[in-house]
Order: C-alpha cells, then sequence, then structure tokens
C-alpha cells in the first residue's frame, strides 16, 4: 500500500514537473510577444512571433541544420552542469570546458585534416581534462569549484585566444578576417578584394576605391582614419 502511494506522489510530482515547465515555456513566449510589439507592433506576429515558433523549420532543410547545429553546444554543456548538479557540485565552468574542447575539435580539423569523429573524441578529452583540474583542486585541497571553475572559465578563455593568435602569426588566425585593414599599409591587397561599387547600392557604410574612400573621408573630416571596415 505504501508503494502504491509513494509511486502515485512520485507520478504527481513528475506531472506537476512537466507543467511547470510548460508554464514558464508559455509565460516566457507571452512576455516575448509583448516586447516583439513594443519594438515593432507591425511586424511582431507574422515575421517575429509566428517565425520563432517554426524555428529551423521556416528555412529547412538547411533552417533545421543550422538549429541543431547551434543548439548542441548549449545541451551539452547544460547537460555537463546538470550532471555536477546531481553529484552535488557547481560546474560554472562549462565554458572554459567547452572552449578548449572547441579548440581541440577545430585544431585536428583544420591543421591535422583529421575525420570528424577524432575530432570529437579529442574536444571530449580536453574538455574533460580542463573540467578534471578544479576537481582535483576540490578533492584533494577542499577549494570551493564554483571559483576554480569560473577562474578556469576566463584561463581557458585567454589560452585559447593565444594560441590561436600566436602574435598574428598562428596558423589557425586569419588576420583578413578578424581584423580592420589599414589602406595605407596594404592599398593593393585592400583595392584586391574591395567589390564594385555597384554591387551594394543604398548602404550607409558601402565598399568603395580607394580614391574615393578617402575622399569622403577628408570631407568629414577625418583623414587619419583611413581605414576599409570589413
Amino acid at each position: 500500500m505504501n508503494k502504491k502511494k509513494l509511486s502515485h506522489s512520485n507520478l504527481n510530482s513528475s506531472i506537476t514537473s512537466v507543467l511547470a515547465a510548460l508554464l514558464c515555456i508559455v509565460i516566457g513566449m507571452a512576455v516575448g510577444f509583448l516586447v516583439l510589439l513594443a519594438i515593432n507592433p507591425a511586424h511582431a506576429w507574422g515575421d517575429g512571433f509566428v517565425r520563432i515558433i517554426k524555428g529551423g523549420f521556416h528555412d529547412a532543410p538547411y533552417g533545421v541544420g543550422k538549429e541543431l547545429a547551434n543548439a548542441a553546444p548549449l545541451i551539452m554543456t547544460g547537460l555537463s552542469v546538470a550532471f555536477a548538479f546531481k553529484t552535488g557540485l557547481f560546474n560554472i565552468g562549462a565554458a572554459g570546458q567547452y572552449t578548449l574542447g572547441t579548440y581541440g575539435a577545430l585544431y585536428c580539423a583544420i591543421m591535422l585534416k583529421m575525420p570528424w569523429y577524432i575530432c570529437l573524441i579529442v574536444a571530449t578529452i580536453l574538455g574533460g581534462i580542463w573540467g578534471a583540474i578544479p576537481g582535483f583542486f576540490k578533492a584533494y585541497f577542499n577549494i570551493n569549484e564554483v571559483i576554480t571553475s569560473i577562474m578556469f572559465n576566463w584561463i581557458g578563455l585567454y589560452l585559447v585566444n593565444e594560441l590561436v593568435y600566436q602574435n598574428g602569426t598562428g596558423p589557425m588566425y586569419d588576420v583578413r578576417n578578424t581584423r580592420t585593414l589599414n589602406l595605407s599599409k596594404n592599398p593593393a591587397f585592400a583595392q584586391s578584394i574591395i567589390p564594385p561599387e555597384q554591387d551594394v547600392p543604398d548602404q550607409q557604410h558601402h565598399h568603395c576605391d580607394l580614391p574615393r574612400c578617402g575622399s569622403r573621408r577628408s570631407d568629414l573630416g577625418h583623414p587619419e582614419q583611413d581605414h576599409l571596415w570589413l
């Protein structure tokens, strides 16, 4: 009899949790719709709320694949935090672990040309090692895992930045896509990547050839800002 009551109680608790989660989703969507109405009432429903409801199916199948690709890191890092919570620990270092794992996967894919499953294994190993360091401090020195994991988030971020950047000479660093080009230092290269002016009409900031860029910026009274903004 007690077992039946316990089972019934667990079922009610599960149903309550599911209903509470659904209620939170509905409230969040309602608040989001009100925000869309406040921002742009004319497009709040068709171009805003309906598109959010459709999600990736708005532009299937490409949209579905993009949505899965964007959601996978969030789901996996969320599971890493939830697993630690179940053991009574607080894994606040999921961002750093994800950063190190991403670097390992990208290095194996871009530099070593390894298959995707090897890159995934390497990412798992690096992320696990980075997460094990705060665990080591907690187990052997009783240092709070919240503090160490947060610190290792930033250590991992700057470590990966340095490994990729390497003072601008890193093999994984593409200066053409990550920096504002200085036209005065490399005008020939800048001229080669500027598309024709007619390709981008009616834009507030558009590409143009070097003499026109210089004359327009000089007219604005900022001749020293001779840069191409990408």
